[in-house]
């Protein structure tokens, strides 16, 4: 097993302790209210909104520059039964997008594989090598 490297200095607010109170109604448990504390949900409507989210709270696609090109280009590849690559990332986040990407270009009708980096040997972000071996294999 690998030691970390790192020294983790943990803090405890206290401060935080009054704030509990405001999330005393919901149902459940103190470690996971301290959580929301700490992530700035702070009221029992801010948690609810974090807890039970809905629709309607997400960004609108619209706001990210260039999206339309993106989505258009991702069209073509599945009109055009070019094999699209997903390329992941391998911390828990990055490891469920693409699992849910691949899923839903799948589901939306493309040929679509994946790559997650190995992180002792790649490193970390995007592997110039990496893209070039999925271009030689077919990857746009």
């Amino acid at each position: 097993m690998l030691e970390s490297q790192s020294k983790w200095i943990f803090t405890y607010n206290e401060s935080n302790a009054g704030n509990l109170q405001e999330l005393a109604d919901l149902n459940v448990s103190p470690i996971i209210k301290q959580i929301l504390l700490k992530r700035g949900m702070d009221t029992a409507e801010k948690a609810d909104q974090f807890l039970q989210p809905e629709l309607n709270q997400l960004h609108a696609t619209t706001a990210f520059s260039d999206i339309d090109k993106g989505v258009n280009r991702v069209k073509k590849a599945i009109e055009d039964g070019e094999s699209i690559l997903v390329y992941g990332d391998y911390d828990a986040d990055g490891v469920t997008s693409t699992t849910l990407m691949v899923e839903a270009l799948r589901e939306s009708g493309a040929m679509c594989d994946y790559y997650i980096p190995n992180r002792f040997t790649e490193g970390y972000g995007p592997n110039k090598e990496a893209f070039r071996e999925a271009h030689r294999q077919g990857s746009k």
